[in-house]
């Protein structure tokens, strides 16, 4: 019982610090911003880092898989999904923006 006990919490801390741990910022000031049209959704997956800005309001966001998003929505009205271990971020200075969350990664409106 003391060996299974010992292999879940190896198990465990491996988990810890090989998966969750993997969700890195790797956003760097010369990332290029794409624009996302209103209405339009714009997706970020896969592995790396995406940013995406709406050309207005009202458009729609996803981030999927080991990714760092960053979206931006300064007429307000956006939404996004965040799924996976992704590192989702949403500025939405206008208000009315909202978001859904599902996994371990981080996930935030500002």
């Amino acid at each position: 019982m003391k060996r299974f006990a010992l292999f879940v919490l190896a198990l465990g801390c491996w988990v810890y610090f090989f998966c969750v741990g993997c969700v890195v910022d790797t956003r760097d000031r010369g990332d290029r911003i794409e624009s996302c049209r209103p209405g339009e959704t714009c997706a970020c997956d896969g592995v790396g880092s995406c940013n995406f800005a709406c050309a207005g309001g009202g458009c729609h966001f996803r981030c999927d898989g080991v990714t760092s998003c960053s979206f931006d929505c300064p007429a307000g009205g956006c939404d996004m999904q965040c799924n996976g271990i992704s590192d989702c971020d949403l500025a939405c200075p206008a208000g009315g923006c909202s978001a859904a969350c599902n996994g371990p990664g981080h996930c935030s409106v500002q």
